[in-house]
């Protein structure tokens, strides 16, 4: 399944998490992803510049190598519901998935390494 939005989310950033369990990373640190055991935080597009388009898919075969994407993090995170959520910083649930088991790996791609304007986020 693939679902696509354009938003320009509070504090430039979006969670990947399952919302009712995740834990939410302290800071950002200066870089462009941060994660806690269950919760990626991803910085976007500063909201005074425009919309971030953000893909989330569970289709391994998303075309990134050819279309200006690299990967910014790839790891595991737990949730324990078995469904896995982008989430603004607000915790609004811009998209969801169930899962079938109590993690899940994800790997995110962006277009810059800085502020992107297109993020692909890919859970298994």
């Amino acid at each position: 399944m693939i679902f696509k939005a354009r938003l320009a989310p509070l504090n430039s950033l979006v969670l990947v998490m399952d919302r009712g369990t995740g834990e939410i990373p302290g800071s950002m640190g200066k870089t462009l992803v941060a994660a806690t055991p269950s919760c990626v935080a991803i910085g976007t597009r500063s909201s005074t510049d425009g919309d971030t388009e953000i893909v989330f898919t569970d289709e391994k075969a998303y075309p990134l190598s050819d279309s200006g994407f690299f990967m910014a993090f790839t790891g595991t995170i737990a949730i324990p519901r078995k469904r896995v959520d982008v989430c603004t910083a607000d915790l609004r649930v811009v998209a969801g998935l169930p899962r079938s088991a109590t993690e899940c790996r994800v790997a995110v791609w962006t277009n810059d390494r800085k502020e992107p304007s297109r993020i692909c986020i890919v859970v298994e």
